[in-house]
């Protein structure tokens, strides 16, 4: 997958990070994740696909929360693996559009990240230019990086390295504005992935007959009721053309 690539681009760039090899701690892996689709509640799925923040799977998540590379790779293949269960388990078109599309959000925005952790990483690679061990090295590493992300890209070797960033910084904003145009708020609201959870929870209660209680539903059970709700509605569709 695009997102796995991408992961193994950010272990990578976080190897070479600056400002995490010089400055941080190494941590070491002690974090408690879900593993399965049977353990996470519907409404936490929801809200780490809407969110693109696959850390929310982090049992003990905290805003700023520092994660190794080893930590962040785990996250990121258990999320890969949960994704590709849920799109292949769901048996739902509209979902399914919705799913295609968050997938394309969480690519541009692991792009977006990674992309900004290279700005951050070469502005600390000139304040510190002096003291590193190669430091010319460790800034051709980042534009590596860089070009595995924009393979058009071209960094001139006479740039300096503010010179380089500004080229970072307008892929960067080319990125962002490109994931406006995307998923704005101008998007027709009557698309197919504008099928948003709210709505989805609505009308399988209506074909179902009953409420569900969404804060005691995971997300495999959460499956089974969208499925059975096309299932009725496919059968009632038959039945209304047979009386026909």
């Amino acid at each position: 997958m695009f997102i796995d690539k991408l992961n193994m681009i950010y272990g990578k760039l976080q190897e070479k990070s600056i400002s995490l090899k010089f400055w941080q701690k190494k941590s070491q892996m002690n974090i408690s994740i879900y593993q399965s689709l049977s353990q996470i509640n519907i409404e936490l799925w929801n809200e780490i696909l809407n969110t693109q923040n696959i850390y929310l799977l982090d049992k003990q998540y905290k805003e700023k929360k520092q994660y190794s590379k080893e930590e962040v790779k785990y996250i990121s293949e258990t999320f890969s693996s949960l994704y590709d269960d849920y799109f292949i388990k769901l048996d739902n078109s509209f979902a399914k559009a919705n799913l295609k599309e968050t997938q394309e959000k969480i690519q541009l925005s692991a792009k977006i990240m990674i992309l900004t952790d290279c700005v951050n990483s070469l502005q600390a690679i000139k304040r510190n230019y002096k003291i590193l061990k190669e430091p010319l090295k460790k800034e051709n590493d980042i534009y590596d990086c860089v070009k595995i992300i924009s393979k058009y890209v071209k960094f001139d070797k006479f740039a300096t390295i503010d010179e380089n960033i500004e080229v970072i910084i307008k892929i960067i904003q080319s990125n962002e504005l490109t994931y406006k145009r995307k998923f704005g708020e101008e998007k027709n609201e009557n698309s197919a992935v504008n099928y948003t959870f709210e709505k989805q929870v609505v009308d399988v209660e209506q074909v179902l007959g009953r409420s569900i209680d969404i804060t005691n539903t995971n997300v495999l059970k959460w499956i089974g009721y969208i499925n059975l709700a096309k299932e009725i509605s496919k059968k009632r569709q038959e039945n209304g053309r047979n009386k026909k």
